[in-house]
């Protein structure tokens, strides 16, 4: 039976005139009526009382043109081959509407007319017109503003409202049209039955894509689709907002889809009421990347009733009729940027540039968002869409190549309720910042974000830091931290009331450990209750956590000179001295350009707890457990001092943003990392070798090793004339030393001592000696060695042995030319040795490699080679050049000849 009624033949107005030429001036004394033959312009304030339009040719609307009806049932009528060109523009729209009382009151909600009504083979465009008042409750009651029959339609930067009709109370698309609705508003538009905005019949294939829906409704009790009704149609909806949309039935209050499978809808938005989505005979996947109220569709956002909940749609102001979107709207940035079949639209509703991904809706979210090319503020080019930072939120994205660090960088004023995003791993530069808004400084498990500007003032704003730390549930993790100005201890105790110290050097008796004090005064130590910026504190969490400094109104923005504490007696007392200090900045420092007060007192090396529980330790390019010369923003470090009244300074120079840990030099150091190793925990010590070093504690070059009785982890650490070392320099030895070392185990069971690094050392004996066990293990072949003991500290067991290779004076052939008929070729090229075996003989042929200088100093060697015909090998000697000689030494042959080395 619907479908019945729906196939009935249209009428237009029963009191039909005659196809005559269009009479009458266009006044309200005089309207037009009738139906041209042939073309007729239209411009002006112009009135008609009957129905309007062409059979052939053009019915033209000028822009600025309003065509008002003065007949409650006259009707524009576009058919035979007839078509309607109703062109207006931004600054200069058309109207067509009502005034049948004519009291000069145009569009009253008693003043209403018939129709558009274009049943012809040629073609209709709307573009900025405003359709109003139209109805079709009796006699053609088919599209309340326009009825498309047939023909090419396409309705563009238009309003359809305030319509109604018994089907389609804005548009009714009839079988076999495809029009397009381009960024249009069709509102408050009623359907006695279904398609309160639009009505699709089937076989209609209409694409409507950057248009906003709102308050359409389908009024009867039993029918659907308050907004859109579908029946057997394949409709592509792109980029629009449905809101406010109502109709009696259970579902499809929005959106009706009856056999409907290949419609199309995406990023499209529907909100603002109950039971949005009808469907039969449709699956909701036509669906995808939409965002709807209640319904949690595969590929789609479910949103909640309240719009400014996190995951409501959160517009401007929708009770205003404000449809954009906020920053914090979860539309934003959520869509798609392309779907199979269809085209995104580049603009928005009202032509609008996208910003990064597509958003949902109608609306583009229009932000600032960094995408790089230079490392300027200001240039566009940098901007997504050229959108500057002004009068705009702000995002500045991870895994950007190129960032805004330009230095100088720019005064820069974030005014009132905007936001400035700078995600984890991010950076910025600036010589003056002024936040009226909101600054967010993210931070999570990768990376944090970087902020470096000479001056700060936040009254007017907040900014909020955000602090990742890393937990475990199985033993919770300590990290040195700071803060970036001083601020309550609460920001800690709220999460983790217990886990949080700080470190007191006064407080230092017989033990390191007596400096901790507990921020509630647990076991008589001092509490506190405040963060002190430049300070650092130790605290613990027991599974992931952001930390976040909240609704800050200052920012360190440089450190300066910090006093170091010293409350010993007689020089170095080992137990005194040690000062937590933290890097407050919102930016890296580089420990390179930090400088001392007392170069005879305060020593060079820092210390850092690692996202592991290593102790970590750096000093002049070496480390251990992944410390570097740059300190990320927030982090806490230890520093040792040996006398009173003195100071370290760290100067505005020295920040930097350092998104990644990473070693600043690039020169060779030579050093032997060991590694301890357990099941559970790992630990490292480096002995450096360096020519300025002492047998004696070097400031500049040594680590020491930082509360070494304290760690739950195991510990491997050596020590030398009573002080113990994580980074041990020594100067190059002419003899053998032997390097005691001890070891910290904390459970029984087995461990093993790796020599994870051997570099730049090829003239020296390496052994590692375990005296229990009566083991020499050669750790230039040998990488590792395990061992079982039981838990505790072993001070005696373990040795490391370095001892310089005897010196060989080689025998010198008395030709220097290869030997004829050698099937070993061996030669020099630029900065290198070659060997090149050649024939049958050799075939994975074991063999020792040693290269001296012309004082027959052994400059390289390698120990274990295989060589096979055909197949180059390539050293690189660390000589700087000139006569050398090189040693083969394989299968009882020995093999000997004189090359000169270019670099």
């Amino acid at each position: 039976m619907k479908r019945a009624i729906l196939s009935l033949t249209i009428l237009c107005l029963i009191v039909f005139e005659s196809m005559a030429q269009i009479t009458g001036s266009g006044t309200i004394a005089s309207p037009y009526r009738g139906i041209n033959a042939g073309d007729f312009t239209i411009s002006g304030i112009k009135y008609f009382d009957s129905n309007l339009g062409v059979s052939a040719g053009t019915l033209k609307l000028q822009p600025g043109t309003r065509l008002i009806s003065t007949n409650k049932y006259a009707c524009i009528i576009i058919s035979g081959t007839g078509s309607i060109d109703a062109r207006g523009a931004s600054y200069n729209s058309i109207t067509i509407s009502a005034d049948t009382d004519i009291d000069g009151l145009i569009g009253e909600t008693s003043d209403f007319w018939g129709n558009i009504s274009i049943t012809s083979t040629g073609s209709g465009t709307f573009d900025y017109c405003t359709i109003e008042n139209g109805r079709r409750t009796r006699f053609q009651y088919l599209g309340g503003a326009i009825y498309i029959g047939s023909g090419s339609v396409s309705i563009n930067h238009s309003i359809i409202r305030n319509s109604s009709a018994y089907y389609g109370g804005g548009i009714y698309a009839n079988a076999g049209t495809s029009p397009t609705i381009t960024n249009t508003l069709i509102y408050n538009n009623t359907s006695t039955y279904n398609g309160g905005a639009i009505y699709m019949a089937a076989g209609s294939s209409p694409v409507i894509s950057s248009s906003l829906f709102r308050n359409n409704k389908a009024s009867s009790t039993t029918l659907k689709g308050g907004a859109i009704a579908v029946y057997s149609a394949t409709p592509v909806i792109v980029n629009s907002t449905i809101v406010y949309s109502e109709s009696s039935a259970t579902d499809g209050r929005s959106i009706y889809l009856e056999d409907s499978p290949d419609a199309t809808i995406v990023n499209t938005v529907i909100w603002g009421g109950s039971s949005h989505i009808g469907l039969s005979g449709t699956p909701s996947s036509v669906f995808d990347y939409c965002a709807i109220e209640g319904e949690s569709y595969t590929g789609c956002l479910n949103l909640n009733s309240s719009n400014t909940a996190s995951d409501g749609p959160n517009f401007t102001d929708p009770g205003a009729g404000l449809f954009t979107l906020t920053y914090l709207s979860p539309l934003r940035d959520s869509g798609t940027d392309s779907y199979p079949g269809i085209s995104i639209p580049a603009t928005d509703f009202i032509g609008s540039g996208r910003v990064y991904v597509t958003d949902m809706g109608a609306y583009e979210m229009i932000y600032s968002r960094w995408h790089g090319g230079t490392t300027a503020w200001g240039t566009s080019t940098n901007w997504d869409g050229g959108f500057v930072p002004g009068s705009r939120n702000i995002v500045i994205p991870s895994g950007i190549s190129t960032y805004p660090v330009s230095s100088p960088g720019p005064t820069f004023t974030l005014s009132s309720g905007l936001e400035m995003i700078i995600e984890p791993g991010a950076q910025a530069t600036f010589t003056s910042l002024t936040n009226n808004g909101t600054i967010e400084l993210h931070s999570d498990e990768s990376a944090i974000a970087s902020l470096i500007t000479d001056s700060y003032s936040g009254t007017g704003g907040n900014i909020n830091v955000d602090l990742y730390l890393t937990g475990s549930s199985a033993s919770e993790l300590w990290h040195y931290i700071t803060a970036p100005v001083t601020v309550s201890k609460t920001v800690f105790t709220s999460i983790e009331p217990d886990l949080l110290a700080s470190y007191d050097e006064s407080k230092v008796l017989t033990d390191v450990i007596d400096g901790w004090q507990w921020h509630d005064g647990y076991e008589g130590t001092t509490s506190f209750e405040q963060l002190e910026a430049r300070k650092g504190y130790d605290v613990s969490v027991s599974e992931n956590t952001t930390m976040v400094f909240q609704n800050l109104k200052s920012l360190t923005t440089s450190i300066g000179t910090i006093n170091l504490p010293f409350s010993g007696s007689g020089g170095d007392t080992t137990i005194h001295g040690y000062s937590l200090l933290g890097n407050s900045l919102t930016c890296g420092i580089n420990w390179d350009m930090i400088s001392v007060s007392d170069a005879d007192y305060v020593r060079d090396a820092y210390y850092i707890r690692t996202a592991t529980g290593e102790e970590a330790s750096y000093v002049d390019n070496v480390s251990t457990n992944g410390a570097t010369a740059h300190i990320a923003p927030l982090q806490g470090f230890f520093v040792k001092t040996r006398a009173e009244g003195t100071s370290l300074t760290i100067p505005a120079a020295a920040r930097e943003h350092n998104a990644a840990p990473r070693f600043k030099s690039a020169q060779t150091i030579p050093l032997i990392r060991l590694t301890l190793s357990s099941a559970t925990s790992r630990d490292e010590m480096v002995v450096r070798f360096e020519p300025k070093a002492t047998m004696n504690f070097d400031r500049e070059y040594d680590a020491g090793k930082l509360f070494t009785h304290t760690s739950t982890g195991v510990k491997i650490f050596s020590v030398m004339r009573g002080e113990d070392y994580s980074i041990n320099s020594i100067p190059w030895p002419g003899r053998k030393i032997s390097i005691p070392l001890t070891v910290i185990i904390p459970e029984t069971g087995t461990v093993k001592i790796s020599r994870s690094q051997l570099q730049a050392i090829s003239n020296y004996n390496i052994v590692l000696t375990d005296r229990i066990a009566g083991r020499n293990i050669d750790l230039t072949e040998l990488s590792g060695y395990s061992f079982s003991a039981v838990a505790g500290t072993l001070t005696d067991r373990f040795t490391l042995t370095i001892s310089p290779v005897e010196k060989a004076v080689p025998a010198i052939p008395e030709k220097e030319t290869e030997v004829t008929g050698s099937s070993l070729k061996i030669y020099s090229a630029t900065g290198r040795v070659c060997i090149l075996p050649q024939g049958n003989e050799w075939s994975d042929a074991g063999a020792k490699v040693r290269i001296f200088d012309i004082t027959g100093r052994m400059i390289m060697a390698s120990n274990d080679e295989s060589l096979n015909s055909g197949e180059l090998k390539e050293y690189f000697p660390s000589s700087g050049g000139g006569l050398l000689i090189v040693e083969v030494i394989t299968g009882g042959k020995r093999y000997l000849e004189k090359v000169v080395l270019t670099k």
